[in-house]
């Protein structure tokens, strides 16, 4: 919370809080980490840093799953999907069947609640929507979902979007499952 005093703006531990993010200017950010301002916006950080050993092929996408207070850090990419071993610092395939994407092909997750638990559902338009529960590999979502594009968890949903079902695509078709359960009754 910023005060006003005496015509100019107390800063709240170095950072001014007394005008939105786009207004900011590099010297009111001293203590910001992972972050630049770029025509006083506010961005994320370029550049990386090597986690484990080489993933042998692009990364398409990536989450970090919490479930039963462990976490697990997954990276998909075209052909396969591999999880983070803290323990021996290198990245474990956990794909079970071959994916068959390219790297043109966009990745998306969702999170949804299974039995009180998230697990991590991943779609990459191309293959069946597939879950990682944190043990084992990835297997098929299960069910009858439509192969898609993009999906979220909303609620009690997963929620499907750019939607392939029998052979057909639909840009705008969005899909759901039913309450709590993502294996069943697609509408």
């Amino acid at each position: 919370m910023a005060y006003r005093k005496q015509g100019g703006i107390l800063t709240v531990q170095g950072l001014d809080v007394s005008k939105p993010a786009e207004y900011l200017s590099p010297e009111n950010t001293p203590n910001c980490q992972n972050i630049r301002v770029y025509r006083n916006v506010l961005k994320k950080r370029e550049g990386t840093s090597v986690l484990g050993d080489a993933l042998g092929e692009y990364v398409m996408g990536g989450r970090y799953l919490i479930r039963a207070g462990v976490g697990y850090n997954v990276s998909v990419g075209p052909s396969k999907v591999q999880l983070y071993n803290t323990g021996t610092l290198v990245w474990d395939a956990i794909t079970g069947t071959a994916l068959t994407a390219t790297n043109g092909d966009p990745v998306d997750f969702a999170m949804p609640l299974l039995s009180g638990q998230r697990i991590l559902c991943i779609t990459n338009g191309i293959d069946a929507i597939r879950k990682y529960t944190g043990t084992g590999n990835t297997a098929a979502l299960g069910g009858t979902p439509p192969t898609c594009k993009y999906m979220t968890e909303y609620k009690d949903y997963t929620v499907l979007g750019y939607v392939t079902s029998g052979g057909s695509t639909y840009l705008t078709r969005v899909q759901w499952c039913d309450t709590s359960n993502p294996y069943r009754d697609w509408e």
